[in-house]
């Protein structure tokens, strides 16, 4: 089990209409990692979801269950306060190892 702050669409555009408790709104890095304080980056950190999944396959895992989004950006429901991911090793190629 992980947990990120995950950016997406839905996520994105909570954040720059102040949803939520967290306001990453300084960018990271060129994978597109956004931080709520450039001072102290590693209080929050959100990670884009397409680079998430992107780590997730090339290092063999599967998701299992679908994310799971939680209330950190001003969602009225989720499953946790962050976003949610149960991973299995099992993905393409693990039969290599």
């Amino acid at each position: 089990m992980v947990t990120f702050f995950l950016l997406n669409d839905d996520s994105r555009r909570r954040v720059e209409a102040g949803e939520g408790d967290i306001h990453l709104r300084h960018l990271l890095d060129d994978t597109g990692a956004m931080v709520a304080d450039v001072e102290t980056p590693e209080l929050a950190i959100g990670h884009p979801e397409e680079e998430i999944a992107g780590l997730v396959e090339r290092h063999r895992f599967a998701v299992v269950g679908g994310v799971h989004y939680g209330t950190w950006c001003g969602r009225s429901t989720g499953a946790s306060y962050q976003d949610l991911l149960v991973l299995e090793r099992g993905g393409p190629q693990a039969d290599e190892d």
